[in-house]
């Protein structure tokens, strides 16, 4: 059955979670996301020292890496209240925000970061992914040509470049941007998974499953990988290929569903395809 009415192509854009394109996955929230103080909101006239922004920090990393993002992004705030003038808690708080789901927030910390030091190459390249998950795809290229102005080594700047590029249409050169990123760095697996999603993206079918076959084949390849390789050959419309790539990784009503979103991917108009591919679900810190 082919998935063609608009909320069905809605759906399927939101099914698109599974295929993170940059490095890191979304973290594990905790059952309580709680609240923390608005971005202007002071800590009252305690006389807390920026001294105690470290601690805070601190605190915030340790319940961030147990998976609480809630309570570190709280912690990150708390740190950045107390030493106002300081990007790194900003870039933090940025950085949960948007593992929780919370891309304007996120965008918000990133932006006051950048204002405190546009210089700092990881607030400009964050805040660049989230613009991507906010399809802002011109935005986001500025953002990263930013940050590679600073650091012009920067993987992680190639790489979210080309991702908005290649949701700005521009695959060609997305396909350089990739390719100079992997000159840096040769096994970057998130690199070559990109490209071959660029080159889908194109149309050139036969180079894209070629490099995304040689990405799943590494043994350092994830589950992600795989089924982007399934994906691809669903686009090619091999979706006899595409369900026995996604079959390490889904079970036989997942890999249906995935064939009827494949499908729902190829009606849609080429730039449509691209957000699907590459709107939040494409986008990491």
């Amino acid at each position: 059955m082919r998935l063609s009415s608009r909320s069905n192509t809605d759906n399927a854009r939101k099914r698109m979670t599974q295929w993170l394109v940059l490095p890191l996955l979304p973290l594990i929230l905790s059952a309580c996301e709680g609240t923390f103080p608005a971005f202007n909101q002071q800590l009252g006239n305690d006389g807390e020292k920026p001294s105690q922004s470290a601690q805070f920090m601190r605190i915030a990393e340790t319940t961030r890496s147990g998976g609480d993002l809630a309570s570190a992004a709280n912690f990150y705030q708390r740190a950045h209240l107390v030493d106002l003038q300081n990007p790194a808690p900003l870039i933090a708080m940025g950085e949960t925000l948007f593992a929780m789901d919370r891309p304007h927030e996120s965008a918000e910390a990133y932006y006051k970061a950048i204002n405190l030091d546009g210089k700092n190459a990881n607030s400009r390249t964050g805040y660049g992914n989230v613009l991507i998950a906010l399809g802002k795809a011109d935005e986001a290229i500025a953002q990263f040509e930013a940050a590679l102005t600073i650091a012009p080594l920067m993987v992680r700047a190639h790489n979210g470049l080309g991702v908005a590029l290649d949701l700005a249409g521009r695959h060609d050169e997305a396909k350089a941007r990739y390719i100079k990123g992997m000159e840096i760095d040769p096994d970057n697996l998130s690199l070559r998974n990109n490209l071959g999603l660029s080159l889908a993206l194109k149309g050139d079918f036969d180079e894209a499953i070629g490099t995304l076959e040689a990405v799943a084949a590494n043994p350092a390849a994830s589950a992600r990988n795989r089924l982007n390789l399934a994906l691809v050959y669903g686009l090619s419309g091999a979706f006899e290929k595409a369900a026995a790539a996604a079959a390490r990784d889904l079970n036989a009503k997942e890999i249906e569903s995935n064939l009827a979103i494949y499908r729902a991917l190829r009606d849609m108009p080429q730039d449509e395809r691209s957000k699907a591919v590459l709107g939040r679900s494409a986008v990491g810190q």
